[in-house]
């Protein structure tokens, strides 16, 4: 959906209408729909969906459980949209702990964190942090979220007056695909 609103709308038909009960689940509405309420502005309600997701996922899987990463990812990118970077990092930490307990490498988020804390870092300023997490991803060309940080990468070095290192960013991104793709 384009328009939050209407999204909201169906969230709120699908939720009131007891007919559709059985074939809503609403833990997974409520962690699908985190998003939209705090694109919305409304981090009250985003906090409390995690929250009950938080207590079903603990109750029915606990913690050690790709459920409860899950959780933690959106818990993240939420305090990550109020502004709460640091704590942010600590719960997205977690999130990649828990699950390569339960997974190893595989399906791990591990570079979209990275490019997510990149992102949040940059934003507030710290360029350190932010050029560290993007250089994790940086050494994967493979990776889904290569261009992603490439192009944030990019973004921060224009925005911080570096237009060499934006160019040499670009440079070495295109020589990477292509050494890649061979």
């Amino acid at each position: 959906c384009d328009e939050p609103e209407m999204a909201y709308e169906y969230f709120k038909d699908a939720t009131k209408d007891k007919k559709y009960e059985k074939f809503v689940d609403k833990n997974d509405i409520n962690l699908r729909f985190v998003p939209l309420f705090s694109a919305m502005g409304e981090f009250e309600k985003a906090f409390d969906m995690l929250d009950e997701y938080k207590n079903f996922v603990i109750k029915v899987k606990g913690e050690s459980s790709l459920e409860y990463s899950r959780y933690l990812k959106e818990l993240g990118k939420l305090l990550i949209c109020i502004g709460k970077t640091e704590e942010a990092e600590k719960i997205l930490i977690k999130c990649l702990e828990t699950e390569f307990a339960v997974n190893g490498n595989e399906n791990s988020s591990a570079d979209e964190i990275s490019v997510l804390l990149g992102k949040a870092f940059a934003k507030t300023g710290d360029k350190k942090r932010a050029e560290n997490y993007y250089k994790k991803v940086l050494k994967n060309p493979e990776s889904s979220m290569y261009p992603k940080a490439v192009f944030d990468t990019y973004e921060s070095l224009i925005k911080n007056g570096d237009t060499e290192g934006a160019k040499a960013n670009l440079v070495s991104a295109k020589n990477a695909m292509e050494k890649s793709g061979d």
